[in-house]
C-alpha cells in the first residue's frame, strides 16, 4: 500500500489494487516522491510542519476532500495552531476566479477580489511564525482552470510565476 491508495482509498487485493500491481514501477516512484517531499534527508529549507501546511493548503484550495483531511489531520496532530491559521486561509483562498489586478493583456481581465482582513492575517502570522504572510488571495491559470492562490509577499523576488499585484492590507 503506497499513499495513493490510502488517499484513493483502494484496498489490498481489490480489483483497483490487482491493476495498480502491473504499474510497480509508477507506484514505487510515487511512494518515493512522497517520502522524498515528506520525509526528506535535509529539511533545512523548509520544516516539516510547514511541508504538511502547504500540502493541506493546496489539497484544500484543489477541493481533494480525501487528500484534505489526509493532509489536515497530518498538521492538526502536529501543530494546531498552524492548522486553524491554514484552515482560515483556505477559506479565505476559496472562490471563483481570477480576480486581480492584471497588466499587459490580462489587463482587460481584471476583477475585484476578496482580500483578507488585518485580524486574520495577524493570527496567521502569529500561528505560523512567518512575519511576512501575507493572505491576499490572487488567481493564477492553470490547466485544470483556475485556481485562487495565496501570495506570499508577492513584491519578493522570489523564482516562479508572477502573480497579480497585490499587497496585505496589515503588512
Amino acid at each position: 500500500m503506497d499513499v495513493i491508495d490510502t488517499l484513493s482509498g483502494i484496498d489490498a487485493g481489490s480489483r483497483l489494487d490487482e491493476l495498480r500491481s502491473h504499474r510497480l514501477e509508477a507506484r514505487e516512484q510515487a511512494q518515493a516522491t512522497y517520502d522524498a517531499l515528506f520525509s526528506p534527508v535535509d529539511d533545512s529549507a523548509m520544516s516539516p510542519v510547514e511541508r504538511q501546511a502547504v500540502a493541506a493548503f493546496v489539497a484544500a484550495l484543489f477541493d481533494v476532500p480525501s487528500a484534505e483531511q489526509y493532509y489536515g489531520r497530518l498538521l492538526a496532530d502536529v501543530d494546531p495552531a498552524i492548522a486553524a491559521a491554514v484552515t482560515d486561509a483556505v477559506e479565505l483562498g476559496r472562490g471563483a476566479g481570477p480576480y486581480g489586478a492584471f497588466h499587459g493583456d490580462l489587463a482587460s481581465e481584471s476583477q475585484p477580489g476578496r482580500s483578507c482582513s488585518s485580524r486574520r492575517s495577524s493570527r496567521m502570522r502569529s500561528a505560523s511564525g512567518w512575519s511576512r504572510l501575507c493572505c491576499t488571495p490572487t488567481c493564477s491559470r492553470s490547466i485544470r482552470g483556475t485556481r485562487p492562490e495565496i501570495a506570499c509577499n508577492p513584491s519578493s523576488t522570489r523564482a516562479g510565476p508572477p502573480t497579480a499585484s497585490s499587497r496585505c492590507p496589515s503588512s
